[in-house]
């Protein structure tokens, strides 16, 4: 299997639709991506062995397509999983008033004329006379666009009254409204996969590899861009097909390459120009491998936002379930439902009873964390229903909502230890229009948590149920070799495949994700760090904690929350960018 994987390093994809330039182009046509690779192959000199790896390359056909596409809803709708913003109108006028009046762009057509006139002289051999006269008047042209470019670009120089009333007449407010727009795509995973089902051999994919490594763009300059051969196969979102077709996108085939090459010897870069390639028809993928493997227990949600510019740091985690779970308690009936409280009901005696050995109520903090910019804010809390729980539990978490609603304050009045208060389901009414940015957004809706991936990583670290064989000031190869027969464990208890791969570190793969205090890397306690998990509420007893990152054979749906500490909010995890498979 022949895959090349792109990486928008922007995480935006720029380029219009090539039917409506309005519209933006989604996802990325495959003959976007030939083009990039020939101008990286040609600028950097033409290598022979480049040039027949692109002639290989195109007489492959059209490509299978991996990328973000659509989500399902536990509802059964199903909405964009990229955001897709069409152009604002933009108007650009001239820095310079002289040059409205005086256009040299006919002066460059005129020195390529020349230029081609001296090479043609040059392949037939004429006489030197002649080649003479034709180097003179290539050499005059250029002196005098050279000019010509110094004097109507040229500050301070005054402007005729014809010149001024020339620019006057493009500015915006005074010509017709022409605009221009800039077509975007921002997807939920920054990854997008071509394959083909050709094997390569190692030779050629050296050099196929070399060129890619010279792409920086596709699309638009601003769509910047990593592209890699990998040793990997497809989970296609789109398919080329003969039969009925949901898209068309452009593709190359044998002789675009030449034909790539002779269209810019006409118009070097500074005329119109048209790119060969072929329309080819793409499809749904028919057979589906049927709903990815999911953790038991990942339930229903009740999301309950934070206020606007209200969030708290996410090594809170901890102490917001447990005070969520303390507020329910407080107003549920008593005596307090074992589906909230998390342990057993007393029966006899005096003692303290012990957890509960079945799913019960979990408490979850939703934070911005995944792009470079987030704030790494909790911005809303979850309360998990597991599938299956009985109605009779069910009532009791509505009942208990009820009962803590603070009528005065439209909201659930949550007291955190030091004595911070926060209004959680804050009334929509009360966000201001400006501050929609810092309203939860997507990351207070369980869809953006229940997307599948083969690769996952923590948001909040994940408590180990038992202590591995390691000290906390371990090397990160010790850390992994004691951590993960332990992780591996937890996870194929908790209705999971066992992993493939599990990188375990006190620092999380998400640049706004704190660190795990204690261990490698991880700090001392704090703000900043999040501290060990503790078990009860004895502060003497820990759970070891730490971060991590699981790849999984075949993908896995989410919600993910895994581990000892996640009925309060530990073991969150997120499909990490270039694992996610988006359905």
């Amino acid at each position: 299997m022949l895959t090349i994987e792109v990486r928008l390093l922007g995480g935006r994809y720029r380029a219009g639709d090539f039917e409506d330039r309005a519209e933006p182009e989604w996802p990325p046509h495959p003959a976007r991506l030939f083009y990039a690779a020939v101008h990286g192959a040609h600028t950097a000199g033409g290598d022979p062995l480049e040039i027949e790896t692109l002639e290989w390359w195109e007489s492959l056909g059209a490509p299978a397509i991996e990328c973000s596409d659509r989500i399902e809803l536990p509802d059964g709708t199903t909405v964009d999983s990229w955001a897709s913003r069409t152009g604002v109108d933009h108007y650009v006028r001239g820095n310079y008033a002289r040059s409205w009046s005086a256009d040299i762009q006919g002066q460059w057509e005129r020195i390529a004329e020349k230029e081609r006139r001296l090479d043609e002289l040059l392949r037939e051999g004429a006489a030197q006379k002649e080649i003479g006269a034709a180097e003179r008047a290539l050499e005059k042209a250029r002196a005098k666009v050279v000019a010509d470019t110094a004097r109507v670009t040229a500050a301070g120089i005054p402007a005729s009254g014809s010149v001024v009333e020339s620019v006057l007449e493009v500015l915006p407010d005074n010509r017709d409204r022409q605009a221009r727009q800039f077509p975007a795509v921002t997807p939920d995973n920054p990854v997008i996969r071509y394959g083909w089902s050709y094997d390569i051999d190692p030779d050629r994919a050296r050099v196929l590899d070399t060129i890619l490594a010279r792409i920086g763009r596709i699309g638009h300059s601003a769509s910047t861009v990593a592209c890699r051969l990998i040793d990997e196969p497809l989970r296609p979102t789109w398919v080329p097909t003969r039969d009925r077709s949901d898209v068309q996108l452009r593709t190359v085939t044998d002789g675009v390459h030449e034909a790539l090459v002779e269209e810019f010897a006409r118009h070097q870069g500074r005329r119109e120009r048209n790119m060969p390639a072929v329309i080819s028809s793409y499809r749904r993928p028919r057979e589906r491998t049927g709903p990815p493997l999911a953790a038991v227990g990942a339930g229903e949600w009740i999301v309950l936002p934070f206020p606007v510019r209200g969030g708290l740091p996410l090594p809170r985690t901890a102490d917001i379930g447990r005070a969520v779970r303390a507020a329910l308690m407080s107003h549920a009936q008593q005596p307090v439902p074992a589906f909230l409280s998390g342990h057993r009901s007393r029966d006899s005696g005096t003692g303290p009873t012990g957890p509960l050995a079945d799913s019960h109520l979990g408490v979850l903090s939703l934070p911005n964390v995944t792009h470079v910019h987030s704030d790494g804010q909790i911005r809303a809390v979850a309360l998990t229903i597991p599938d299956g729980t009985a109605q009779v539990d069910i009532d009791a978490v509505v009942e208990a909502l009820a009962a803590w609603w603070d009528p005065e304050s439209e909201g659930y009045r949550l007291t955190l230890p030091g004595g911070v208060v926060r209004i959680l389901g804050a009334a929509a009414k009360d966000r201001a229009d400006d501050d929609r940015d810092a309203a939860p957004g997507r990351v207070g809706s369980r869809a953006f948590w229940a997307r599948s991936g083969r690769e996952w990583s923590t948001v909040t670290p994940i408590a180990l149920d038992r202590h591995p064989k390691v000290s906390r000031s371990a090397d990160f190869d010790a850390l992994n070799a004691a951590v993960a027969p332990v992780v591996a464990g937890m996870l194929t208890r908790a209705g999971l495949p066992e992993p493939v791969e599990i990188l375990a570190s006190p620092v999380a793969m998400w640049p706004s994700v704190p660190p795990v205090a204690g261990g490698a890397g991880g700090g001392r306690p704090g703000r900043r760090t999040f501290p060990q998990y503790r078990v009860g509420n004895d502060p003497q007893r820990r759970r070891f904690t730490t971060h991590l990152t699981v790849r999984f054979a075949e993908p896995v749906a989410g919600p993910l929350i895994v581990g000892a500490g996640r009925y309060f909010g530990y073991g969150l995890m997120l499909p990490a960018p270039g694992g996610v498979v988006v359905r």
